[in-house]
């Protein structure tokens, strides 16, 4: 996790950009300070500057070397705060969980709890039931009785349905 974080790869790509911007200019500088094969100069001035040369490019090797150890020291301080974040956000997750776990437990006595309630009025309406089949049988036998004391009655009517149908056929026929 800590090789891909962004802020590492952004240090060494400077790094790297760094590096190469100082290489290119340690052989531009290599290339200026040799004097051209043409030129004619002692033996003596030749050793002496090459000498020098060899000089500047130890004490570039030492002064990039020393820093390339300052980054990577700056690196471990960085890569130590990553590791102390990434604990921190753990512990939290791991916190947060436990604080959850005990809301889930309420969730699930609450769920019982209703489901007992539930369970304790079904029962409830069972005998509200019974009430109510035995109240329509009553009203059923009620109606029975009321019907067969109205069958004179229902007599009565049909007959006069049947008196005022004849009277209206005959009067049609009258006109006609």
């Amino acid at each position: 996790m800590s090789a891909n974080s962004h802020v590492v790869k952004r240090w060494f790509k400077r790094f790297l950009v760094a590096i190469g911007i100082l290489a290119v200019g340690l052989i531009l500088g290599i290339f200026v300070i040799t004097p051209p094969p043409a030129e004619t100069e002692s033996a003596a001035v030749i050793i002496e500057n090459e000498d020098s040369i060899q000089r500047g490019i130890d004490a570039s090797a030492a002064r990039y070397s020393a820093m390339a150890a300052s980054y990577a020291a700056k690196n471990d301080g960085l890569q130590r705060g990553i590791d102390a974040s990434a604990a921190r956000y753990t512990a939290m997750a791991a916190s947060y969980a436990a604080e959850n776990d005990g809301l889930q437990r309420g969730i699930d006595a609450s769920a019982a709890r209703y489901t007992a309630m539930a369970a304790s009025y079904a029962a409830k309406n069972d005998g509200l039931q019974q009430g109510i089949d035995a109240s329509a049988a009553r009203y059923t036998a009620m109606a029975a009785s009321y019907a067969a004391e109205n069958d004179g009655l229902q007599r009565g009517i049909d007959a006069s349905a049947a008196r005022y149908t004849a009277m209206a056929a005959y009067y049609a026929a009258k006109e006609e």
